[in-house]
């Protein structure tokens, strides 16, 4: 089937898609005014996350004795404010418009943020690690419904691109970024431990952009003051005209739940979501142990090169994706790449072959947003397709919230972080698989629907 008989599919279910130059211009207009606030928004969200893994080797772990086992619940617990509480939140703070709901967010994570820098021992880091994950609960949902009202599908993509991308680099910049902040920390005082430092400069910041996020943003296109008349109505009607033709050949969010493919999509996402945190949390430290003698600073650029894979993955097969179609089946494709990179990672013959392989493993985990997010919205449609994504998204957490655990335990078992390796790459090719597989399936079901010239009709709900 060609990409042209999938468009032709697309357009029969929902409806032409406004392409004009004014709307192009309109879109370009909001894209440079919008997706890079919210993912500067985002980086800090990462970067807040992330301090503790470099929080742990630099003077934390033993200032408060943490082993690495209470090091991985720590940061793992995260999650367990994160996960039961994102749908919840989001619910509540959009009574208050996006703008406001963002900012309070910002400022009460940035808060908990900062108190951090006050922990002294395991139960209060991890008390404040799971305050941390409820007051970041529902910044992702909020984020994608904002820009949801500004943008038509296809830019809207874009801003996605940019928005997830953040998340590379802030690991890319952050870590770099976060070790010259602890020791800039213990530079200016030596009676505070710089990792205390760094936890709480790196709550302040977020807690002032907070301030000014209600001034910057407006809820609505219709209340945005940049855009002329012609703008906001041409804008408008793209926007509308896409929810309407959505809205009339949707199903309901209910019935996504009551699907076995959008609970094996959910499933499968767990897999890559599983390594990544794992390399999120546990990279500064696994560079460390093969590499005794680097400084913080040098394990902090050396973490970032595997993320620098991961950027280049996420546009190589973002752009492959957009040519060629068939998700699935570059997923399968990243998963299989990444996994051979744990395996290297796993045999650990060396500092160079373990970057080697931490770097590939990190290209085909964090490359695949782009592939898995474009599978759903090709099965589903309307509330069902919103919520398999708010699933994937919120439950495939989980995997976030066990990979740090497990590593810590085989570290504590085994001597080496790096032995978890041999769990994520049998997993990252079950998740291939399971994508591949849902995805296929869908194909072979559009390609019925464009030989009729009838919107497909799936089976399975």
């Amino acid at each position: 089937m060609s990409f042209k008989d999938e468009s032709r599919v697309e357009q029969t279910m929902a409806g032409k898609i406004d392409e004009s130059p004014a709307l192009k211009r309109v879109t370009r207009k909001i894209l440079f005014r919008l997706a890079p606030f919210v993912a500067m928004l985002y980086f800090f969200s990462m970067l807040d996350r992330a301090a503790i893994a470099y929080a742990a080797p630099n003077g934390m772990n033993t200032d408060l004795g943490l082993t690495a086992t209470q090091f991985g619940l720590a940061s793992s617990l995260f999650f367990l404010g994160y996960i039961p509480f994102s749908i919840p939140i989001s619910l509540a703070l959009r009574r208050f418009g996006a703008r406001r709901g963002l900012a309070m967010i910002l400022v009460a994570w940035g808060a908990v943020q900062a108190l951090t820098a006050l922990t002294f021992d395991a139960t209060s880091l991890n008390v404040l690690r799971v305050l941390l994950g409820v007051t970041e609960a529902a910044f992702v949902p909020l984020v994608l419904a904002y820009l949801t009202a500004w943008l038509p599908s296809k830019p809207r993509a874009r801003a996605f691109s940019i928005f997830f991308i953040a998340a590379s680099l802030a690991t890319v910049i952050g870590g770099p970024l976060l070790v010259f902040i602890l020791q800039w920390g213990q530079s200016l005082h030596a009676d505070m431990a710089g990792w205390r430092f760094m936890f709480l400069f790196s709550g302040v910041v977020p807690m002032a952009i907070g301030i000014i996020v209600p001034f910057y943003l407006k809820d609505h296109p219709d209340r945005a003051s940049w855009l002329s008349a012609v703008e906001r109505e041409t804008l408008s009607r793209a926007v509308n005209n896409e929810l309407a033709a959505v809205d009339a050949g949707s199903r309901r969010a209910t019935d996504a739940f009551r699907s076995g493919r959008a609970w094996a999509l959910t499933a499968g996402y767990m897999a890559p979501m599983f390594a990544v945190y794992i390399l999120t949390f546990f990279l500064p430290t696994m560079i460390s142990s093969f590499s005794p003698n680097a400084t913080p600073l040098e394990v902090s650029l050396l973490a970032s090169i595997p993320f620098i894979f991961a950027i280049i993955g996420i546009l190589t097969l973002g752009r492959s994706i957009s040519r060629f179609g068939h998700p699935g089946l570059h997923m399968l494709i990243a998963l299989t790449i990444g996994a051979a990179g744990a395996l290297l990672a796993f045999a650990n013959t060396g500092p160079l072959v373990n970057m080697i392989g931490l770097s590939i493993a990190a290209l085909g985990c964090l490359s695949v947003p782009p592939a898995a997010f474009s599978i759903p919205t090709r099965i589903f449609a309307g509330g069902a397709a919103v919520a398999v994504i708010s699933m994937m998204t919120s439950i495939s957490s989980i995997g976030g919230l066990l990979g740090p655990v497990v590593t810590g335990f085989f570290a504590d078992l085994t001597g080496s972080a790096l032995n978890v390796f041999a769990v994520v790459a049998a997993l990252l090719v079950l998740c291939g698989v399971i994508f591949y597989t849902v995805d296929r399936r869908s194909e072979r079901e559009l390609d019925r629907a464009a030989e009729t010239r009838e919107p497909a009709v799936l089976e399975g709900h």
